[in-house]
């Protein structure tokens, strides 16, 4: 009898170990909250394959956006990017609307070589989906996402990337908001282009610049 009072209290320090560390004996788990736990990893596993098939759909689009430049091609690089895009250039009076930089653009589009060459470099590009309704949120739910990429140029060797890019809703459907979203296409909105400066030659820079 006396065995049995003190049972519980030799659990005890064992059950305090576990829950500081979050992880508790599959004998003191109840049920539902095991059956809880496996939902929510099953929900998970969905919503991260959702995820990476926007993420390579993403890859295709800018990968296909540069390829479009380095072969001047006119239509195909524009019309990967949305109405109300805006490109940001590396000079500080380059921000350009699509209708500006249309017109800047199309006499490179028009010449013999292609209007310019930025390759993305293997592995240097990070793509974030959004997710509506934050981590549970549906995997095709969200229409925007961010990126930044390396690229090389011919001349100015490794240069960077960054930008936005949106779902186009070609009007609409009345249907699954889902649905819609993993059949409507990638459109790039926004995007960036930069030179990274190593920070232990910024100061060399900033004077070049400075007797200009």
């Amino acid at each position: 009898r006396t065995a049995l009072l003190l049972a519980p209290l030799l659990l005890l320090p064992a059950l305090i170990a576990a829950a500081k560390s979050g992880q508790f004996p599959e004998s003191f788990r109840p049920r539902r909250f095991a059956a809880m736990e496996a939902s929510r990893s099953g929900r998970d596993d969905a919503v991260d394959d959702g995820a990476e098939k926007e993420i390579e759909r993403i890859g295709l689009v800018l990968d296909g956006w540069h390829r479009a430049a380095a072969t001047a091609d006119y239509d195909g690089y524009f019309g990967a990017m949305t109405p109300d895009a805006v490109f940001v250039g590396t000079d500080s009076s380059e921000r350009w609307d699509r209708s500006a930089f249309e017109s800047f653009a199309r006499p490179k589009f028009e010449s013999d070589g292609p209007a310019w060459t930025y390759e993305p470099v293997a592995g240097g590009r990070n793509v974030t989906v959004h997710r509506n309704g934050g981590r549970d949120g549906p995997p095709v739910g969200g229409r925007v996402a961010w990126f930044d990429e390396k690229l090389r140029h011919p001349r100015f060797g490794e240069m960077r990337g960054s930008g936005v890019l949106v779902k186009e809703e070609e009007g609409e459907s009345g249907g699954d908001d889902d649905a819609d979203a993993a059949e409507a296409e990638w459109k790039i909105a926004h995007f960036v282009l930069s030179f990274p400066v190593p920070n232990e030659r910024v100061a060399s820079l900033l004077e070049l610049l400075a007797k200009e």
